[in-house]
């Protein structure tokens, strides 16, 4: 099940604004990063740029790249080409995730959209279909969520801060990649 056919369904699961102010509908993406990422598997700009994120956990301070020291199938290289994904910009590939289907406007509706976007003001998800969802279904995807957050596995600290080499441990150990995003709905 889509996403527009999942909120068409639960839309009147929730209650109107003026009964029940905080009632949302919570929908889940954790493929949605790893689909855009495959596509875009042979772009060597997102592979160099999550690896130059992910150096400084494995190699320590020195490391903004892999150092040409470290011996081809050591513990620290397998670990540093195991674990790109999680050093992936993830706002950036969910965007293209969402915007696959429509790269262009094609109406003002989506023009104003794009405008509010690049203004930083509201993300909507057009390409998955959302642009126009408020007038089908009655719903739109909150500014901010309120239950989890967007990026809740995502890495949150950086070396040389405290705690995140052991939140970057934790994230490899849990199997998760960083990459699962949540959107919260609330109807108009």
């Amino acid at each position: 099940m889509g996403t527009a056919q999942t909120l068409a369904s639960f839309r009147t699961s929730l209650k109107p604004r003026h009964v029940n102010p905080h009632a949302t509908l919570l929908t889940s993406y954790f493929n949605a990063v790893e689909e855009i990422a495959t596509q875009h598997r042979d772009k060597v700009e997102y592979r160099r740029a999550a690896g130059r994120k992910v150096a400084p956990y494995i190699f320590g301070k020195e490391g903004q790249k892999m150092p040409s020291t470290v011996p081809r199938y050591s513990k620290e290289n397998v670990l540093w080409s195991t674990s790109n994904h999680v050093g992936r910009d993830v706002d950036l590939i969910f965007d293209q995730y969402v915007y696959k289907d429509h790269p262009r406007p094609n109406s003002w509706l989506s023009f104003r959209l794009i405008i509010e976007l690049i203004g930083g003001i509201v993300r909507y998800m057009r390409g998955l279909g959302f642009a126009d969802m408020p007038l089908k279904v009655g719903l739109i995807a909150k500014e901010e969520n309120t239950i989890i957050e967007k990026w809740p596995m995502r890495l949150k600290l950086e070396p040389p801060q405290d705690g995140a080499q052991e939140e970057f441990d934790v994230l490899l150990a849990s199997g998760h990649t960083g990459s699962e995003r949540y959107v919260e709905w609330k109807r108009v």
